[in-house]
């Protein structure tokens, strides 16, 4: 379960939901608004795989949106998505 919460998954969906999804979004919409639908889709699919809804899922995709525009790298992005899963784990 930790390799997935904090290596797997982290990976997996910054790839999807930055690089694809805004990269997509990114080629003909404002930025703030494929930061804002590129944190739905992350949201949705959060909520669809949990079957409950978490504010800070949120959060989360916009802060980690925000980041990738401004750092454009995903090291970047993976590392503070696990940090912040390491965080939930550690409270849970």
């Amino acid at each position: 379960m930790l390799i997935n919460r904090l290596v797997y998954s982290p990976f997996v969906e910054e790839g999807v939901y930055r690089v694809m999804v805004m990269g997509a979004l990114l080629r003909f919409l404002n930025q703030h608004i494929a930061v804002i639908l590129s944190t739905l889709a992350f949201v949705g699919l959060h909520y669809y795989f949990y079957d409950q809804f978490y504010w800070y899922h949120i959060g989360a995709g916009l802060a980690l949106g925000y980041v990738f525009l401004w750092g454009k790298n995903l090291a970047i992005n993976v590392a503070i998505h696990s940090l912040g899963n390491l965080v939930l784990i550690l409270f849970s």
